[in-house]
C-alpha cells in the first residue's frame, strides 16, 4: 500500500491558470488587477472562483499571451492533463489524472475525457479548435462530469468556446513564421448585418516543410497542410439568442510519426524467441537513439534522444472534419430560460506510415534481399483510418428565481457511428505479386480450388460464406484471392454504432449569505452495436507450395448491448467573505462498457466502470486582490475499473484457446478488456496568480498525483527478463504439431496507473513596461517553465518502461502599438531543446521490433504578428 503522507501534507491545492493584468495609462499601482475569468462549467456564467470544482480556464488574452496553438501547449499549463498520439489511436489518448482511453484495437469504448466545442460533445479532438485561433476561452474541468454536461465523462472534460458574432465590427489578422519553416495565417472578421443579425467568418491556414527530420529516402514528417473555414450567423434580441456555426477542416499534410526509442539488434539472426530478425546486419543508424546504446535499452538511458527518423517510405495524411451546430437560448420570462444545443459531425482521419521504420531497400539483383547485406528484406507499411459521424440534441430549462432555490433540468440524446480500419502491407513476401492459379499450376494441387480444399480439411475450416454459416462461424472462411497484388496482406476493421439517452437535474439552495448547498442526479442509458469486427488476411503456406490464400474473419457480437446508470453529486459551499470560497464535493462517475473478443476464456462484455470522487477545495482573492489562489484535494475510489490486459486460460500451457485460429496460435495469452476492483487515485493541485507590482506578475501551478491498481495480471511487452511458458499447437505455416515459448503474465497489483506524473508544475513570470520615445506602446516579456515528472508508460512500472521527466522553457517578447491595434511577438519555444517522451509503446514482444514512441518538438523560434484595426 502506498503512503498517503504526500497527499495529506500538501494540504489544499489549486486549479486555475489565468493571469492577464491591466494597468492604467500612467502606470499607477493601485489600478492593477487580476482579470476575472467567466466560465460555464455549471451551465451558468460564473466567476471561476465561485465554481465548486477543480478546473483551469484560459481567456482569449491568456491564450495569446502564452502563445498557445495546440494541445501540447495546453498540456503544459494544466494540472493532471496528458495527451498522447491521436493519429493511430494508440496509447491512452487524452488523460486527466491518469484516466484515459486506449482506442487502438478496442471495440468502441467510451472516452474517459469528454471534449466539447461551443457546448457540443465531440467524439474526437481532431479539428475541434485548429491552431487555437479566435477562441473566447478554454475550460478544463477535472473529476467526473455529467449532472450538468451533455455527455457524462468519468475523468473530466475539455471545452473550447469560439468567439461569437457581435453587433460591433471587428477584424483580427494573425500570422506566424518559425525557423522550422512553418507558417500560420488566420483571419477573423465580423459585425452587424441588421439590428438583430450579425455574422463572423474565421479562416486559417497552417503549413510547414517538416519539423520531424527524416535522414532516409522518405520525406520529412510533421509537415502540416491544413485549411480551416468557419462561418457563423447570429440572431439576437432582448429575449432570444440563436447562433448557427459551420466548420470545415482539410489537412493533406504529412503527420508526425512515432520514432524508435531502442536500437535494433543487428548481430543476431533470430530474436530471443527464435523468430527471424529482420534487422540482422543492418548498418543504418537509428538517429533518435544514441549510437552504441544496447538493443532493448531505452535511448534516454544512454544519452539524449532526438525526434528524427531514418525510413525509406514517406507518410501520407488525408484528414477532414466537418461540423455544424445550433445554439439557441430563449428567456420565457424573468424566471426561466430555455436552451437548446444541436451538433452534427462527420470526421475522417487517415495516416499511412512506414511500418518497419528502417531505410532498408531491395538489392539490385533480388527484390527479396536487402541491398546492404545478404539477408531477407523486410519492407512494410501500414495505415490507420479512423472515421466517425455523430449528432446530439440537448434541451435545458434554467431557472433564475428570486428565492433561495434555483435549478437546471435537461435531457440529452446522442448517437454515433465509428470505424477503425488498419490495412497492413508487406512488399517482400515471395507470393505477394503472384496469381494464385499460376502458383497452383506449378504444384501437385494443379488448381487453387484443390489447394483450398486441402487447406480447409487440415484446418477444419469453411471455404465459403455459406459453409461458414452452416458450421456456425458466420463470416469466417478461406478463399482463393483474385489478382496478383497481395501486398496488402491484412486489413482489420472494427465498426460499430452507439446511442445515448440521458436526463439530468441539478439544484442549489442558498441557506444564508455564507452557505450554499447543491446537488444533482443524472440517469444515462447507453446502447451499442458492433456491426463488424474482423477483416481479411492473406498467407502463402509452404505446405501447399506457397499458393496465396485468403481468409475472411469476423469476431463481432451481433447482439445490441445496453448499459445504464444513475450518477450524481452533492456539494456544500461556505463563503467566509465575498472573496473566498471553501467547498466540499462528493460526486460519482460512470463509463459504459464495451465489447470483448469472442472467447469462452474472457467475459463477453466489458462491464460499466464507476467511481466515487471526494473533493475539498478553497478558492479566493488575497492581499487586497493581488493574489489569487484556487485549491483542491481529491480521492477517487473505482469500482470495476476498465483496463486492457491479458489472460492465460485455466489449465495452463496445454489448454485449448477457442477462436478462429485456436489450434494454430503460438500463445494461449488473449488480450481483452477486464474490470478490476480496488483501484484508487488521489492527489492535490495548487495554482496561484500574484501581481507583484505594476510591472511584475508571477503565476503557476503545482500538482501531485498518485494511484494504485487493484488485483491484475498482464503480459509486459518488451520485458527484459520475462518468465517463459511452453505451449503446444499446430504450426501455422507447416501444419505440423510444434511447441512454442510464450511470455507469462506479470502481477501488477498495487502498481501506479500509466501517464500519471507524481509531480507536475509550471511557473510563468511576466514583466510589462511602457515603451518610451518615438515608438511608444507597451513591452511585455514573458517566460514559462513547465516540468513533468517521471511517468509509467504501462502498468508494469518497470524502470525500462518509465518515461523520464522533462522540462520546457518558453520565452516571449511582445510589443503592443500605442493604439493597441498591432502586436508583434518574438518567441523561443523549448529554449533548452529538451526532448520529452509523450508515449512509449512496445510494438512487439516476439518479432524483434524495437520499442517506439512519440516525442515532443525540439527548439523553435519565430515571429508572430496580430493586427486588430479600430473599425
Amino acid at each position: 500500500m502506498k503512503k498517503f503522507l504526500p497527499f495529506v501534507s500538501l494540504g489544499l491545492a489549486f486549479s486555475l491558470t489565468g493571469f492577464p493584468v491591466a494597468n492604467s495609462a500612467d502606470g499607477e499601482e493601485d489600478n492593477a488587477y487580476i482579470e476575472e475569468v467567466i466560465v460555464t462549467a455549471e451551465k451558468r456564467s460564473e466567476n471561476l472562483l465561485d465554481v465548486p470544482v477543480t478546473m483551469t480556464a484560459f481567456s482569449s488574452q491568456m491564450i495569446e499571451e502564452l502563445g498557445m496553438t495546440n494541445q501540447d501547449d495546453l498540456e503544459q499549463m494544466v494540472p493532471g492533463l496528458q495527451f498522447q498520439d491521436e493519429g493511430e489511436q494508440s496509447g491512452q489518448g487524452t488523460s486527466i489524472r491518469g484516466i484515459g482511453t486506449r482506442l487502438h484495437g478496442e471495440t468502441h469504448p467510451d472516452l474517459a475525457v469528454a471534449t466539447y466545442i461551443d457546448g457540443i460533445y465531440s467524439l474526437g479532438i481532431y479539428g475541434v479548435a485548429p491552431n487555437m485561433f479566435d477562441l473566447e476561452r478554454v475550460e478544463v474541468a477535472r473529476g467526473p462530469q455529467g449532472t450538468l454536461n451533455g455527455r457524462n465523462s468519468i475523468a473530466g472534460s475539455i471545452s473550447y468556446y469560439s468567439t461569437k458574432p457581435t453587433d460591433e465590427w471587428d477584424l483580427l489578422v494573425h500570422t506566424e513564421f518559425t525557423n522550422q519553416f512553418t507558417q500560420r495565417y488566420g483571419v477573423a472578421f465580423g459585425g452587424p448585418i441588421t439590428e438583430n443579425i450579425s455574422f463572423r467568418i474565421n479562416g486559417s491556414y497552417y503549413e510547414g516543410d517538416g519539423a520531424q527530420k527524416n535522414i532516409g529516402f522518405g520525406e520529412d514528417f510533421d509537415a502540416p497542410d491544413q485549411k480551416f473555414f468557419a462561418p457563423q450567423l447570429r440572431f439576437k434580441t432582448d429575449r432570444m439568442d440563436l447562433n448557427l456555426r459551420y466548420t470545415k477542416l482539410n489537412d493533406d499534410g504529412i503527420p508526425r510519426t512515432q520514432v524508435h526509442l531502442t536500437n535494433f539488434d543487428i548481430t543476431s539472426a533470430t530474436d530471443f524467441l527464435g523468430n527471424p530478425n529482420a534487422h540482422y546486419l543492418w548498418e543504418g543508424p537509428v538517429p533518435s537513439v544514441p549510437a552504441g546504446c544496447p538493443p532493448r535499452t531505452p535511448g534516454w538511458q544512454c544519452g539524449d534522444i532526438k525526434n528524427e527518423l531514418n525510413v525509406n517510405r514517406s507518410a501520407v495524411g488525408g484528414s477532414t472534419a466537418e461540423r455544424a451546430s445550433i445554439a439557441f437560448s430563449f428567456d420565457i420570462n424573468d424566471s426561466f430560460t430555455l436552451r437548446y444545443n444541436y451538433g452534427d459531425t462527420d470526421n475522417f482521419s487517415q495516416v499511412t506510415r512506414d511500418r518497419d521504420l528502417t531505410n532498408r531497400v531491395a538489392s539490385a539483383d533480388d527484390p527479396l534481399l536487402a541491398s546492404d547485406a545478404p539477408v531477407p528484406l523486410r519492407d512494410e507499411m501500414y495505415q490507420t483510418d479512423y472515421a466517425y459521424t455523430e449528432s446530439s440534441h440537448e434541451l435545458q430549462l434554467v431557472s433564475n428565481l428570486d428565492g433561495n432555490f434555483n435549478f437546471i433540468v435537461g435531457a440529452f440524446t446522442y448517437e454515433n457511428t465509428s470505424e477503425w480500419i488498419v490495412p497492413s502491407f508487406v512488399f517482400t513476401n515471395s507470393w505477394s505479386n503472384s496469381f494464385a492459379e499460376d502458383v497452383a499450376a506449378t504444384t501437385s494441387f494443379g488448381t487453387c480450388a484443390n489447394a483450398l480444399a486441402f487447406l480447409t480439411m487440415i484446418f477444419g475450416a469453411a471455404s465459403s460464406a455459406a459453409e461458414a454459416e452452416e458450421m456456425g462461424v458466420p463470416g469466417n472462411y478461406w478463399y482463393c484471392p483474385e489478382g496478383n497484388d497481395h501486398n496488402q496482406w491484412l486489413s482489420f476493421e472494427s465498426k460499430g454504432a452507439s446511442d445515448t439517452d440521458a436526463y439530468f437535474i441539478n439544484g442549489d439552495y442558498q441557506v444564508n449569505d455564507q452557505w450554499l448547498v447543491s446537488g444533482g442526479l443524472r440517469y444515462t442509458e447507453d446502447n451499442k452495436v458492433q456491426t463488424f469486427n474482423g477483416g481479411f488476411a492473406k498467407f502463402g503456406f509452404g505446405f501447399i507450395g506457397g499458393i496465396p490464400m485468403g481468409i475472411m474473419f469476423d469476431d463481432s457480437d451481433p447482439n445490441p448491448r445496453a448499459w445504464d446508470k444513475t450518477i450524481g453529486h452533492i456539494s456544500a459551499e461556505y463563503s467566509p467573505n465575498q472573496d473566498q470560497l471553501i467547498y466540499g464535493r462528493l460526486s460519482t462517475g460512470y463509463r459504459a462498457g464495451s465489447f470483448n473478443p469472442k472467447s469462452d476464456a474472457v467475459p463477453t462484455l466489458v462491464k460499466e466502470e464507476t467511481l466515487v470522487n471526494y473533493e475539498l477545495g478553497w478558492k479566493g482573492m488575497f492581499m487586497d486582490g493581488r493574489l489569487r489562489l484556487t485549491s483542491g484535494v481529491f480521492y477517487n475510489d473505482f469500482e470495476d475499473y476498465q483496463i486492457t490486459g491479458s489472460i492465460e486460460p485455466q489449465g495452463g500451457g496445454d489448454s485449448g484457446v477457442d477462436g478462429l485460429f485456436s489450434q494454430f496460435t503460438a500463445t494461449p495469452i488473449l488480450e481483452f478488456t477486464d474490470n478490476i476492483k480496488g483501484t484508487k487515485i488521489w492527489g492535490a493541485e495548487v495554482d496561484f496568480i500574484y501581481q507583484v507590482d505594476e510591472h511584475w506578475r508571477l503565476s503557476g501551478f503545482y500538482a501531485y498525483l498518485d494511484s494504485e491498481i487493484g488485483p491484475h495480471k498482464a503480459v509486459v511487452q518488451g520485458e527484459v527478463n520475462p518468465q517463459i511458458g511452453l505451449w503446444n499447437h499446430i504450426d501455422f505455416n507447416t501444419g505440423q504439431p510444434t511447441t512454442s515459448e510464450y511470455v507469462l503474465p506479470t502481477d501488477m497489483t498495487g502498481n501506479q496507473l500509466p501517464m500519471q506524473p507524481n509531480h507536475k508544475f509550471a511557473l510563468t513570470a511576466t514583466y510589462e513596461t511602457p515603451f518610451t520615445g518615438a515608438i511608444g506602446g507597451n513591452l511585455q516579456l514573458l517566460g514559462t517553465y513547465s516540468w513533468i515528472d517521471d511517468r509509467a508508460s504501462d502498468l508494469s512500472n518497470f524502470d525500462i518502461s518509465t518515461l523520464p521527466s522533462y522540462g520546457r522553457l518558453d520565452l516571449r517578447g511582445t510589443w503592443t502599438s500605442p493604439e493597441e491595434t498591432i502586436t508583434a511577438t518574438l518567441f523561443v519555444q523549448n529554449a533548452f531543446d529538451e526532448i520529452g517522451v509523450i508515449e512509449f509503446l512496445h510494438q512487439s514482444t516476439n518479432a524483434g521490433n524495437p520499442a517506439s514512441g512519440t516525442l515532443t518538438d525540439g527548439r523553435s523560434f519565430g515571429l508572430e504578428i496580430r493586427w486588430r484595426p479600430n473599425l
